[in-house]
């Protein structure tokens, strides 16, 4: 986390990762060379799994890793996804088990990254995850309500947040609805806000006919709360969705300066910082076809670097 009025623009170490399995980079030094090159980011959204840092290294190897990633100019970790894929939290008690093990694994991993000096000792943490079950996947909203309570006070135990990513492609974690229902339901929960994702939440990509929604990503943003925000990540969408099965259910990524774009990052962005929100900002375009083009990184740094001084601009007063 940065100091108190100084937000900083993160990049996502999933990125070129996610969705693209053909093509990921099993090389630890290579994925943090990979996104170190495209980004000149100082943080990271930690991918907490391979081939990034992760809970089953060794405490060496962890030092290794982090020695390498600061060295490349990153010094701050500002989440961890924990990897609950595969493991329902609406399933069996082994699959349950299996999820909430995931989530101790990613709360584990920020107590170690703290002693390393890469995560501040007074940093809630946001821990990363979702429902893991595809929308024609089975299981009960409630025993989701169950198993995410469980998984709240496993980050209570490591002063982390849980934040749920809603997305169009989860079950019981795609609208409006469910959203609010899963806030009141999960005292403390956290939601992970995705501009990009949080645009189908918006225009009802997948909520019941009839449902009368937001009037936009503002009035949104009120009804979900800005204190239940718990981290953001800004990025662009054309308004589709990729298509296909899974997770390739989910909201299609766009350059956060494509011209199709549907969100106002900026305003978005400004409207967050004015209303409360006080994390950083992770930029997100994971699953994009041009991920390695260079010139594409750069005109995309100048917006997220925009969106980072309409924050600043907004905090500066109080400084």
């Amino acid at each position: 986390m940065s100091t108190p009025f100084q937000v900083i623009g993160v990049y996502a170490s999933w990125l070129g990762i996610v969705g693209r399995a053909e093509e990921l980079i099993d090389d630890w030094r290579k994925a943090i060379d990979r996104m170190t090159s495209v980004g000149g980011r100082k943080g990271l959204a930690l991918w907490g799994g391979e081939p990034h840092l992760h809970n089953g290294l060794s405490d060496d190897e962890l030092r290794e890793r982090v020695e390498y990633m600061q060295a490349a100019g990153i010094d701050t970790i500002t989440s961890i996804v924990a990897m609950v894929w595969g493991n329902s939290p609406m399933g069996d008690e082994a699959a349950v088990t299996a999820y909430l093990k995931e989530i101790r694994n990613a709360c584990d991993l920020a107590e170690r990254l703290t002693a390393l000096g890469v995560i501040p000792e007074d940093f809630e943490l946001p821990i990363r995850a979702d429902s893991a079950t595809n929308l024609d996947g089975d299981g009960e909203k409630a025993d989701l309500i169950k198993t995410l309570n469980k998984a709240i006070a496993i980050c209570r135990e490591y002063h982390c947040v849980l934040a749920i990513e809603p997305e169009a492609c989860w079950k019981h974690m795609n609208t409006l609805a469910d959203i609010k229902e899963l806030l009141e339901a999960c005292p403390g929960l956290k939601i992970q806000f995705d501009y990009s994702h949080m645009w189908h939440v918006l225009n009802g990509t997948n909520a019941p006919e009839g449902t009368v929604l937001p009037e936009s990503m503002e009035d949104l943003i009120d009804q979900i709360g800005v204190e239940n925000i718990g981290d953001v990540h800004v990025a662009q969408t054309d308004g589709t969705l990729r298509g296909g099965e899974g997770h390739d259910q989910t909201g299609a990524h766009s350059w956060l300066h494509a011209e199709d774009g549907k969100v106002d990052v900026i305003a978005v962005t400004r409207y967050l910082y004015e209303n409360g929100y006080r994390g950083d900002l992770t930029w997100d375009g994971c699953m994009l076809p041009d991920f390695d083009d260079l010139d594409e990184h750069a005109k995309n740094v100048i917006v997220l670097d925009q969106a980072v001084a309409a924050a600043n601009d907004v905090l500066a007063p109080a400084a």
